[in-house]
């Protein structure tokens, strides 16, 4: 009994446990949690392990599945058909909507823009790019190489080429919706918030060693994370803290892979199933 007491006044704290608890009945929230992933593909089963652990608590999750690296309006586009064929099935009257990375833009563009507002609870977002990425706008002032390549009309076939181009046309149209200059000065100022809706984020910082402790940042991130600490300061090693915090900020230290147990290229030691066990949580305290 002490230790559950000691358990919930960690999480009133803000602290995230470092062990999975087996039951507890404030992970059960009044409207199902639906998990929205990032703009690839490679944290599906990271995804999968929480929405299996969520709902071994008795909570209602479910995981969705849009196309990677596309423009925000097809992704949310496709992010409604998805809640919609849910809600048919579910009879639901509203969502809890956890949102990691490109997902939270998804998920704004999806209740301001598709007014879909009325269907929606909450909105966490982890490590989301409100207010864009430096990354994005210099992977877009940068020359892939492909594109010339594809002009050699005896390097790709005719249905290569078209293939290739709408492939790049969609990469460089989500890079875009992910830049600074597109957040700043087009999304935040026509998609704006719900009142209706609850918002809040979840933001990772993380460092090369010493700064914060245990974390340091994946390897894979060392060199966005270097452009970003001198170009924006502190960041997750793509998104800079004062773009992902959204509605009411929370901070985690954690790098980007880390808040959803992206393994590359070795599994993160960061305990992410427990940072959404502490979201849950808290939803369910707040009436959601």
């Amino acid at each position: 009994m002490r230790f559950i007491v000691l358990f919930l006044f960690l999480i009133s704290c803000g602290k995230i446990p470092d062990s999975y608890p087996t039951s507890l009945p404030n992970y059960k929230t009044k409207y199902p949690i639906v998990l929205l992933g990032g703009a690839v593909s490679t944290n599906a089963d990271s995804m999968k392990e929480i929405k299996e652990h969520l709902e071994s608590l008795g909570c209602e999750a479910y995981l969705t599945r849009v196309d990677s690296a596309t423009p925000v309006a097809h992704r949310a586009e496709q992010l409604k058909n998805e809640l919609e064929a849910l809600r048919e099935k579910t009879h639901f009257e509203k969502v809890n909507l956890i949102a990691y990375s490109m997902g939270g833009v998804d998920a704004r563009y999806l209740i301001s823009a598709l007014n879909y507002g009325s269907y929606v609870a909450s909105l966490t977002t982890l490590g989301t790019p409100h207010r864009g990425s430096l990354i994005a706008d210099l992977l877009l002032g940068r020359p892939f190489g492909v594109t010339e390549e594809m002009e050699d009309d005896n390097y790709f076939t005719h249905e290569q080429k078209e293939n290739l181009k709408t492939i790049l046309k969609n990469f460089f149209g989500a890079l875009y919706n992910l830049s600074v200059r597109y957040m700043e000065t087009e999304f935040n100022k026509t998609v704006l918030d719900d009142p209706n809706v609850f918002y809040q984020s979840w933001t990772g910082e993380t460092q090369v060693s010493g700064e914060f402790g245990d974390d340091t940042v994946n390897r894979m991130l060392l060199l966005p994370y270097g452009y970003l600490r001198l170009r924006a300061g502190l960041n997750d090693g793509l998104v800079p803290t004062s773009s992902s915090t959204w509605g009411i900020p929370h901070l985690v230290k954690a790098d980007h892979f880390d808040l959803v147990g992206v393994d590359i290229p070795n599994k993160t030691k960061y305990k992410y199933v427990n940072l959404f066990l502490t979201i849950t949580s808290d939803l369910t305290k707040r009436g959601f």
